[in-house]
């Protein structure tokens, strides 16, 4: 990989991990019945968005670099199945 492929994909990176933060986060203290609980963040749905366009562009791409991020980070795991089951 040269030095332009490297930068793109770190920037792609950032880009995912930037959306995935904004999704919400566990509270930092257990609520009284002992479980944490997952704070939606004020822009999920965009982000969510945006999630999904990027990987509807990365699908394109041989390298499936947002997937890869998502895979390599757990995304699925700690942000997507929380935040679904707090709205739910």
């Amino acid at each position: 990989m040269d030095f332009e492929q490297d930068q793109i994909l770190e920037e792609t990176k950032s880009y995912i991990l930037g959306l995935c933060s904004a999704l919400g986060a566990y509270d930092d203290l257990p609520s009284e019945d002992g479980n944490r609980h997952y704070s939606v963040g004020d822009e999920a749905l965009a982000c969510l968005k945006d999630l999904k366009k990027a990987i509807r562009v990365d699908s394109e791409h041989r390298e499936k670099t947002v997937l890869n991020t998502i895979a390599q980070f757990n995304v699925i795991e700690t942000d997507i199945v929380p935040l679904m089951l707090s709205v739910w």
